[in-house]
């Protein structure tokens, strides 16, 4: 097949097409779309997107699996304790403890204390200038 006598060069995309049907003429035609460059850019950034979607999908899965395998680990069992019991035993945790970072769910787990009555009681040793946040 002989070499086409005009190409258009529309948006980066080189099109043969036969001289003859442009009156004879031999040359490259560059097309300015603002249309067709608009969809090139948009196609460049749904090529983005789409990847930035598929890495966020396989975070989410990482997420879900982590999820499902704290869902299968039975939760420890929290003891019934009177406030004013476990409120001396939080103080005396924190004590033991003094200028650790100390998050609730992790006293709650270590004292085996009901996470609601831990952040209860966090609060009012707070309150009572017992304990300060940072």
């Amino acid at each position: 097949m002989p070499p086409p006598d005009v190409i258009f060069n529309i948006a980066g995309i080189e099109t043969e097409f036969p001289a003859t049907q442009f009156g004879g003429a031999t040359e490259l035609i560059n097309v300015s779309n603002p249309l067709l460059e608009t969809m090139t850019a948009l196609t460049a950034e749904v090529r983005e997107l789409r990847g930035a979607v598929e890495t966020a999908v396989k975070g989410l899965a990482a997420v879900t699996r982590r999820l499902d395998e704290l869902r299968a680990t039975e939760a420890p069992e929290a003891n019934v304790v009177r406030d004013e019991d476990a409120r001396t035993t939080i103080k005396s945790y924190f004590e033991a403890h003094h200028g650790e970072t100390l998050y609730p769910s992790d006293v709650a787990a270590a004292l085996h204390l009901p996470y609601r009555q831990v952040t209860k009681l966090l609060d009012e040793l707070e309150r009572d200038g017992q304990i300060a946040r940072t």
